[in-house]
């Protein structure tokens, strides 16, 4: 298992920052290793991931594919997480 953590996205611009996710999602399916990607940043997430946990304090809130977790939030938390202000009572 490899562990990526977004400490160093700061410093690279976006042209870089879309060659990274592209070489780490590559090198992911080419080797057959499991990463757990850590960002905060809800597009990196979605672009970067097939399986996304979305966490508060420590807690799983919803864990499913980038598509599920965006169309179908599981709480308000996750909801806001993907950027979604509408929010309804279904």
């Amino acid at each position: 298992m490899t562990w990526v953590q977004e400490d160093i996205e700061h410093i690279l611009n976006n042209n870089t920052l879309e060659t990274m996710r592209s070489a780490i999602k590559d090198i992911q399916r080419h080797v057959g290793i499991t990463t757990v990607y850590v960002t905060h940043d809800q597009e990196e997430a979605l672009a970067v991931s097939d399986r996304i946990a979305v966490m508060k304090d420590g807690i799983i809130q919803q864990v499913g594919n980038p598509v599920s977790i965006y169309s179908r939030p599981s709480n308000v938390f996750v909801a806001s997480f993907n950027g979604q202000p509408n929010l309804f009572k279904s």
